[in-house]
């Protein structure tokens, strides 16, 4: 089904005949394509891959169905590569135009089970997506793929490649489905010998699972966790499945994961089982969520979360902002303007959905999204914090094509904050929107405020640092209290891209000794390392703030001081 966002770009004027003739060459090759597919950036990625193979030539793209069908009838390509997204889905119109039609149709298929009906109704070939393919990694993970189906569709392609093409398919859409997956998956063969173990069972084992074949189920579930090992021998034994079994799991840091444990037999030769595959499900969040409404004393929310009217969840916040987007407004004509943006916002909203997040709103050239609400995600900071990172990436993408049509440059800031809040459906019954209330909404925003005058593209709270694993760089850039807080907040700058110049390890460590000392009081030494900092990355402003600071309290210094500073106005 076509998103709203793309109606929305759409119907308010986006001008794709000109888009196709500023991005499209103006050579043939000797096979034509067309592209239909609701999202922009996805689109300029399909056109990239397709590209790279001089015998194709991609002649247009359309973004809803009614579009694409007027450019098949004008620009009667050789094939459509058309995305199961498409308004009124891709198979709708596969079933009015796929069957009985001189067109070729390869549909990019969300699911499975898209497949065979696709078939059914014409396809010439399906391309299986997979939850999660991504900007960044989409050339790589299926652009040889998507080559290799249109050349075999269109003729133009062996045998061997057809059968290398399928073994490959069906081998990565099957271990990108597993690894994908939140669930634990563990296969183990009829001795016990571990065959496979997805992403997700090596997180909740606590890495127990390192690599496969090198364990058994003695040394994955032993001591008290043994109860686990039995059940999965009695079902290899019995060719039984046990279903939903509730056992508290024992880690080696001696604390208890609730784990809800399925074991389903893996079928052999003559109705034997050859194996079992174990399914681990965390249901730690669940079991939080009922000791917070337990501990909280009010009936009012209790209530309503039974009733599903709101709920307490602890989600990421994102808020993204254009800098100088004023200024922008009032140098360009409002139609340039507002198809600047309509585009800058589908990059954005590509990215977000694909990393599972919630746009709760759009607030002019601002947006607000949430990761873990509705659902909880496997983590929701680094989810947020890979969007962010994603997000500059779609940015300079998108940047690199205006730089070519002569448009202005697009800079954004990113604040993230990790917090307790209640979810849940507000407003009137006629005008419900579901969101978030909480002081952490408060605080990502006040976050996103203050990335200009710190220079950072991405800070984000203490408690979003916390849970993130170590391969983010990051620096520890300030304690303060924003305005509408009580509380303060540490700040942290995720290093996008590290500076240029200078010996970074060096400047991350003076700043490191230099705001140390600042937050202890001793402005007079914190001031000097510090200028060693901006001597030696000049362009770093956070830097530049703290000197500033350590100067002014030498001359002052406060009689109470905590190391915190107050915030008085939202951008510090």
């Amino acid at each position: 089904m076509e998103s709203n966002l793309s109606v929305y770009v759409y119907s308010s004027g986006y001008d794709f005949a000109e888009y196709n003739r500023d991005v499209f060459g103006v050579e043939w090759a000797p096979k034509t394509l067309l592209i239909g597919n609701p999202s922009t950036v996805m689109t300029d990625r399909l056109i990239e891959i397709i590209k790279s193979d001089p015998d194709f030539s991609v002649v247009g793209v359309a973004t809803n169905t009614q579009a694409l069908w007027k450019q098949m009838q004008d620009l009667k390509p050789d094939c459509i590569l058309l995305d199961d997204e498409m308004s009124g889905s891709g198979c709708e119109f596969l079933g009015r135009f796929g069957a009985h039609s001189r067109w070729k149709f390869v549909l990019l298929a969300s699911a499975p089970e898209v497949r065979t009906r696709a078939l059914r109704l014409g396809a010439a070939d399906v391309i299986e997506k997979g939850k999660g393919w991504v900007i960044k990694e989409v050339k790589a993970t299926h652009g040889a793929v998507i080559v290799q189906t249109l050349r075999r569709v269109l003729g133009i392609q062996s045998a061997a490649d057809r059968a290398a093409e399928a073994a490959m398919c069906a081998t990565a859409a099957l271990l990108h489905a597993l690894n994908a997956s939140p669930i634990g998956v563990l296969f183990f063969d009829v001795g016990g010998g571990l065959r496979f173990a997805n992403n997700a069972s090596r997180c909740l084992l606590s890495g127990r699972v390192r690599e496969s074949g090198a364990h058994c189920l003695n040394d994955i579930f032993d001591g008290i966790n043994s109860v686990i090992a039995v059940e999965v021998r009695e079902v290899i034994a019995s060719s039984v499945a046990r279903h939903d079994l509730k056992i508290e799991y024992a880690t080696d840091a001696g604390g208890w994961v609730p784990f809800a444990v399925s074991v389903l037999p893996t079928p052999g030769n003559q109705g034997h089982s050859s194996g079992a595959t174990v399914l681990l499900k965390d249901e730690s969040i669940e079991r939080t969520l009922e000791e917070i409404l337990r501990q909280t004393g009010s009936a009012t929310v209790t209530e309503a979360a039974i009733r599903g009217e709101g709920v307490f969840a602890e989600p990421a916040i994102l808020f993204s902002d254009i800098r100088r987007f004023t200024s922008l407004s009032e140098s360009m004509p409002p139609e340039a303007l507002l198809k600047l943006l309509n585009r800058y916002l589908s990059y954005m909203a590509d990215t977000i959905l694909r990393r599972d997040g919630h746009i709760d709103k759009y607030i002019g050239d601002a947006i607000m999204a949430l990761f873990g609400v509705p659902q909880n995600l496997k983590c929701n900071a680094e989810s947020a914090v890979c969007a962010c990172i994603e997000m500059l990436e779609a940015l300079e993408f998108l940047n690199d094509e205006s730089g070519r049509l002569g448009q202005p440059l697009l800079e954004i800031g990113l604040g993230v904050a990790t917090g307790p809040v209640i979810a849940g459906n507000v407003g009137p019954l006629n005008r419900r929107n579901f969101t978030v209330i909480g002081d952490p909404v408060n605080l990502a925003s006040r976050i996103e405020g203050l990335t200009k005058p710190y220079g950072a593209r991405i800070l984000i709270d203490g408690n979003t640092f916390a849970a993130l694993p170590d391969k983010y760089p990051g620096r520890r850039i300030d304690v303060v209290q924003v305005k509408g807080q009580n509380k303060p907040t540490t700040l942290y700058e995720i290093l996008y891209q590290l500076p240029t110049g200078g010996d970074t390890e060096r400047w991350l460590d003076l700043y490191g000794n230099g705001l140390r000392l600042y937050e202890a009081g001793q402005f007079s030494k914190g001031a000097s390392e510090l200028e060693k900092v901006v001597q030696l990355m000049p362009s770093d402003k956070a830097a530049a703030i703290l000197l500033d600071r350590c100067r002014k309290l030498m001359a002052s210094p406060p009689p109470d001081w905590q190391g915190v500073w107050r915030m008085d106005s939202k951008e510090g």
